[in-house]
């Protein structure tokens, strides 16, 4: 693509993108709304820069350094996918010989993660349909959010690395058991996703990170809004005070596709 005056990126079909004046792409036609909005982006951020998630991007961060000396590689291109306020571009985005570039649906997290001075090529894309070329990435990241492992598969390397990050049964814990009489679902399984994913991957490597934090009144708040888990419960009506930490725990799944 090649730059224009207007503001705008130019393919080799013509086709125009918006370049906003946060220095995003646009790569939608017309504006999709989401289910997650300004205010748990905002949330998503403040938790981030509180350290909570600081474990999972370093263990992250290990696996894409094994991976590169394994191939004996010393500069990559990342795509991460869905990748909501930007906190795990920003922070892989300091790796030297990483090139990380990060999309989302979300119009106001891609907003919020042009903020980071990081790095990054920002962009508002669909999973479903990935604006880059075939073979054209050599890792994907995919945290919290939906695959689309046939466009994954379409835009790695043929020796590219997927890494899969899954919510455990233990996360957030504390508070799901506070919310316990207003939720829809009592339990929570990752077995049906963490299968699915693996059924998809070679030789898939698999790791889980599990840590307890300790967490205030603000902080627990931040953490009601920014997850699906305790969608449609009221903060009013969870008691607070009864919760002093939180427990993270992840699933991080890798492998080729």
């Amino acid at each position: 693509m090649k730059a224009l005056k207007s503001g705008k990126l130019l393919c080799k079909r013509e086709h125009a993108f918006d370049l906003s004046k946060k220095g995003y792409v646009n790569f939608l036609n017309e504006t999709r709304k989401t289910q997650y909005d300004k205010e748990l982006f905002f949330s998503r951020k403040s938790l981030f820069a509180d350290g909570f998630y600081r474990p999972v991007a370093e263990e992250i961060l290990k696996i894409i350094r094994e991976y590169c000396q394994a191939k004996g590689m010393d500069k990559l291109r990342l795509l991460d996918a869905g990748c909501g306020e930007g906190y795990y571009s920003d922070f892989l985005s300091r790796e030297e010989g990483l090139t990380v570039f990060a999309l989302d649906l979300s119009k106001e997290a891609i907003a919020l993660a042009t903020d980071y001075p990081a790095a990054v090529s920002w962009a508002i894309g669909d999973l479903a349909r990935l604006p880059f070329r075939d073979r054209s990435v050599d890792i994907i990241l995919d945290v919290l959010t939906p695959a689309n492992y046939k466009e994954f598969k379409r835009v790695l390397q043929n020796q590219g690395l997927l890494i899969k990050v899954i919510p455990g049964d233990e996360y957030l814990q504390e508070i799901r058991k506070a919310a316990a009489d207003h939720l829809i679902h009592k339990e929570y399984s990752n077995r049906e996703t963490v299968d699915y994913a693996l059924s998809h991957l070679k030789k898939p490597e698999r790791k889980k990170v599990i840590y307890q934090m300790p967490t205030d009144l603000e902080q627990i708040g931040h953490f009601m809004r920014m997850t699906p888990m305790l969608s449609g419960v009221e903060e009013s009506v969870l008691n607070r005070e009864g919760i002093s930490s939180v427990t993270i725990s992840m699933e991080i799944l890798w492998g080729r596709l």
